[in-house]
């Protein structure tokens, strides 16, 4: 995320398709995507990256007690919850 911030604070950013978070996105999403009809797939996916970007942008701006506990047991029920 940081340097996604950079990158648009100094007028330089990959076209919106090339973007990592939107590459990251459709790849996840066609991985989900034999879940069907269990979860909508880029929903799932929109939810899981934005709620782990949010953890990592949480902890970049206010350190652990922004995003406290592991990352790992995070991942594990956040996983649990939407799949």
């Amino acid at each position: 995320m940081p340097s996604l911030i950079a990158l648009r604070s100094s007028g330089v950013m990959p076209p919106p398709a090339q973007a990592p978070t939107v590459v990251l996105r459709r790849a996840l999403a066609r991985w989900l995507g034999p879940l069907k009809p269990r979860v909508v797939p880029v929903v799932a996916a929109e939810s899981l990256l934005g709620t782990l970007e949010a953890r990592a942008f949480n902890r970049y701006v206010g350190g652990a007690s922004f995003a406290p506990g592991s990352d790992r047991a995070f991942v594990r029920k956040l996983v649990g919850a939407l799949v």
